[in-house]
């Protein structure tokens, strides 16, 4: 679990411990935009004098550092924490990368709550994922260097956006060659319409593992049976409560092929 740096340093709570439920990290991923210390400021980053070299100290056997230009950090959770970040690093240049919430949900749910993961509740997935972008559109204004880029964009056209993106970073434009971007999203979208719209389920199960997942045919029998019932609520109820802030951040709950593009993101 520790491929990101909230977990390798103690400055911050990290959102596995803003996501405890029962005495264990359970739902993290979707608990921790509720938490009180998920959102930090400048404010926050002030009462840390030391905060810079803490941060610093603690990443730096994690990164290459020889002949690097630029360092980066790459942790979910630090969408609601930009203010604190730049505080405690005033160089700093954010690249937030959006996703479509229906994709971003599928994608989490192997983490998420049992419920969940054969389709009840799906709706808090997307109610967490508007959590921390209205959180971000009320620190955007105080940030001085950031770039905002859909996944959707990216790959569709990465060559156009790795270029406008180098740039904003003032990194040299790369070849193409060196440019590799995968649709991760697809499969999610096939998986959604079929059980949002559609009479059954497909796709399957999604453990942490190969071994739970040839383990797990109960959760999969479930997923197979139970989800076609909830599939048609999710989409009622995702339309219901959040259909206009989706298409408010330039998505559309039904168009897959929809989605913001860097001039109206960086207006």
């Amino acid at each position: 679990m520790e491929d990101e740096g909230q977990f390798l340093q103690d400055v911050y709570v990290d959102d596995a411990r803003m996501g405890t439920r029962w005495g264990r990290a359970r739902g993290q991923t979707l608990a921790w935009s509720r938490h009180p210390l998920a959102h930090l400021t400048e404010v926050d980053a002030r009462r840390i004098p030391d905060g810079r070299e803490r941060l610093t100290a603690a990443w730096a056997p994690y990164w290459s550092v020889s002949g690097a230009s630029v360092l980066v950090e790459k942790t979910p959770s630090n969408i609601m924490k930009t203010r604190f970040l730049q505080e405690i690093f005033p160089d700093a240049r954010f690249v937030v990368v959006m996703r479509n919430p229906i994709a971003q949900g599928l994608a989490v749910r192997k983490w998420a709550p049992r419920a969940m993961q054969i389709g009840l509740n799906f709706h808090r997935a997307v109610a967490h994922w508007d959590r921390v972008h209205k959180s971000f559109e009320i620190d955007r204004p105080y940030l001085h260097k950031v770039f905002v880029v859909s996944h959707e964009e990216l790959v569709a056209e990465p060559e156009r956006v790795i270029r406008s993106l180098d740039d904003f970073c003032g990194l040299a434009p790369r070849t193409h060659s060196e440019i590799e971007v995968r649709d991760e999203s697809r499969k999610y979208f096939d998986y959604w319409d079929t059980i949002g719209k559609g009479p059954r389920a497909v796709g399957r199960f999604e453990p942490l593992n190969p071994i739970q997942r040839r383990l797990s045919f109960i959760p999969r029998l479930l997923e197979t049976f139970v989800a076609p019932v909830f599939g048609p609520r999710n989409h009622r109820v995702l339309a219901r409560e959040f259909a206009a802030g989706i298409r408010a951040r330039g998505y559309d709950i039904d168009d897959h092929n929809v989605f913001p593009t860097i001039a109206q993101l960086n207006p």
